[in-house]
């Protein structure tokens, strides 16, 4: 470690979003959202009609296009990905106007999203068509296809794990669901540090990157307040040994 080599580093984890990576990636999401989330609230906020505040995201949507276009001969620098949040915000906005029809979905939309989902993978598959979408790095140039794959994909996800939500063998993947934040914050930290060691592939990296931070939510961060917060996303103090018992007690 030099001087050098920490001050570069400084001044990425300053910049944050797609210049960072290493057990540092995970954070470009979290800003992205932060941003998304507040920006959205602020146009809901300024603008009363929905369909003025769906034309402005709409514009915003068009002009991430052709920023992400610019970015291809021009390296654009925003720090924290906060450009992102003007593509990020059609998917925010998705998933608030249609929670109505997502908090349950019909065989008809669920049979709309999957053959959509199955056509996309499949084209892909057989090299029909080259499609590639990633908002880290200002990775969008289709203009129809980023907004129709991410959420038909999000809506056949969210379909499938209705229906299978019934069987009590899906209830790893619950458990799982509520500790994502955690392992999405810590899934890259093995990784840098096991990977070039014992040169493993996707699915070792799977397993390790879900299991150490699930142990590391069980043995740390569920102890502390602070960590609760950070990590977890609690805001109530961690249960104590005290009010385990004396909740015990009262139910017996």
């Amino acid at each position: 470690m030099t001087l050098q080599w920490l001050s570069e580093d400084i001044v990425r984890l300053l910049l944050g979003g797609r210049f960072i990576g290493g057990f540092y990636a995970p954070i470009w999401f979290v800003t992205t959202l932060f941003f998304t989330y507040i920006a959205f609230n602020l146009i809901v906020l300024l603008l009363k009609s929905d369909a003025n505040r769906l034309l402005l995201i709409g514009i915003l949507y068009i002009v991430a296009h052709i920023e992400s276009w610019l970015n291809q001969s021009h390296n654009i620098i925003v720090p924290l990905n906060l450009d992102v949040t003007l593509i990020s915000l059609s998917y925010f906005a998705f998933g608030y106007y249609a929670k109505r029809i997502l908090s349950k979905i019909s065989k008809p939309v669920f049979l709309t999203s999957s053959l959509i989902t199955i056509a996309i993978y499949t084209g892909i598959f057989f090299d029909k068509y080259n499609y590639t979408f990633g908002m880290k790095g200002l990775n969008y140039h289709h203009i129809l296809l980023d907004f129709t794959v991410p959420t038909a994909i999000s809506v056949t996800f969210i379909g499938l794990s209705q229906m299978i939500s019934k069987y009590k063998a899906t209830d790893i993947l619950a458990y799982l669901g509520k500790n994502s934040l955690a392992i999405m914050f810590i899934h890259m930290l093995p990784t840098v540090f096991l990977q070039p060691i014992l040169g493993y592939g996707v699915i070792t990296h799977t397993i390790i990157g879900i299991v150490v931070p699930l142990l590391a939510t069980h043995l740390i961060l569920n102890r502390f307040r602070l960590t609760r917060f950070l990590f977890l996303g609690k805001r109530s103090p961690a249960p104590s040994k005290v009010n385990l018992e004396t909740t015990e007690a009262a139910q017996e």
